[in-house]
């Protein structure tokens, strides 16, 4: 895990030095490492979410101009408002659907 965080910490000072955006430079850095090693690497999804997710989203948050977010709140709220009304009631309406099978059944419902 130490690793993984120098990594990132090498990752955010090349990404800086060559002016690219953080999460393009972790991808790039991600799919290089993969290539190099002869072994498949499995991801733990809790180290996921308890690791790289804060980090990209302080990442995101700390860059995020306030002024431009400011001017576009609106067109953002109309878009992703409905959008994840319709996608938690798609969620909702399969999740309901997958209990009245069997094979399912026993997972959530």
């Amino acid at each position: 895990m130490i690793i993984l965080l120098l990594v990132a910490t090498g990752v955010a000072l090349v990404t800086r030095r060559l002016r690219i955006p953080y999460v393009t430079g972790l991808v790039l850095a991600g799919l290089a490492i993969t290539e190099l090693l002869p072994q498949k690497i499995g991801l733990n999804p809790a180290l996921i979410l308890n690791l790289f997710l804060p980090i990209l989203l302080f990442e995101a948050a700390i860059n995020t101009d306030i002024s431009r977010l400011r001017s576009t709140v609106k067109p953002i709220t109309l878009l992703a408002g409905p959008g994840i009304v319709l996608a938690a009631g798609i969620i909702a309406v399969l999740i309901k659907l997958s209990c009245l099978t069997d094979t399912f059944s026993r997972l959530w419902c």
